[in-house]
């Protein structure tokens, strides 16, 4: 389901907020390819949010529908599971043709995806502050 948005000019970034169309649309474009490894629909616990310009940058954990955490049986990644202690969802998205896009995507992250900061162009203001060493 592609859902169209206008995209605010870069420079500030902030956080779409709840219900809007944006925040909607960015979680359409990571949530829905999951659904098919899932094999159900999920709902997401947005932990960061942040868009500047036609970039965006989430973090959120996966969940069911009714808010029970996932398991990794019967899915596409069961025989990957005991590496996969954070079920979170890490993506870098871009705006562009009138829709986002995912430009990479992590899931159940085993460290802090500096490639994120450092190989594409978005804005640093995006992302969150890494962890300290």
């Amino acid at each position: 389901m592609a859902l169209m948005v206008a995209v605010a000019p870069a420079g500030a970034a902030e956080t779409p907020p709840t219900g809007s169309k944006e925040r909607a649309a960015i979680i359409h474009a990571v949530r829905d390819p999951l659904m098919h490894g899932f094999g159900q629909a999920l709902a997401f616990r947005v932990r960061h949010l942040r868009r500047d310009g036609d970039w965006a940058y989430l973090e959120a954990e996966p969940r069911t529908e009714d808010d029970d955490a996932l398991t990794w049986k019967g899915t596409v990644w069961e025989d990957d599971a005991d590496r996969m202690d954070d079920p979170s969802v890490l993506a870098l998205l871009h705006f562009k043709r009138g829709r986002w896009y995912v430009v990479k995507q992590i899931l159940a992250p085993t460290d802090y995806p500096l490639e994120m900061f450092f190989r594409y162009k978005a804005p640093r203001t995006i992302f969150p502050a890494p962890p300290s060493p």
